[in-house]
């Protein structure tokens, strides 16, 4: 058992990704001449982003094994796509560095001087990117291995 239990109705791996992708929305919208506030807006945001990774790292069960913290959600059946999140005990320590990198990161990134604006979009964005890959399990490109098995074999 974890050392925290949380609540599993909560989709907590999208929150995880879209904690990312939320500033990237908000902070095209602030004025390049409010560049504090740009970097307060991304800088929060990582940190949310972080805290929700050690909270699912706290909750994991590592004696349990397998997929956590499973979302899934069937958008094309009839061809095996779906948004299909979850972490195992592989991805998960990747999901929490990549946490501790991006509020680091965040945190250097206030000496930016040019182009606050596209830097922090830029940055989050990627993050977003890096979050998403360790959380899919079968999502558009990560067809799931049924779907991707030949019509006359058993494999």
């Amino acid at each position: 058992m974890g050392l925290l239990t949380i609540s599993p109705s909560i989709p907590w791996l999208s929150l995880v990704w879209l904690s990312t992708l939320v500033p990237c929305l908000i902070i095209p919208f602030i004025p390049a001449a409010r560049a504090e506030l740009i970097r307060w807006v991304g800088t929060a945001f990582a940190f949310v982003a972080l805290l929700l990774t050690v909270l699912l790292t706290l909750a994991y069960d590592g004696g349990r094994g397998g997929f956590q913290f499973v979302e899934r959600l069937d958008w094309l059946p009839q061809f095996g796509i779906s948004y299909y999140l979850g972490v195992d005990g592989i991805n998960l320590p990747m999901l929490l560095l990549n946490g501790i990198v991006i509020f680091t990161g965040a945190l250097i990134s206030w000496n930016i001087a040019e182009r606050v604006k596209e830097y922090w979009v830029l940055l989050l964005l990627l993050t977003t990117g890096v979050f998403g890959v360790f959380v899919a399990l079968d999502l558009l490109l990560f067809l799931s291995s049924t779907s991707l098995r030949c019509c006359r074999c058993t494999c």
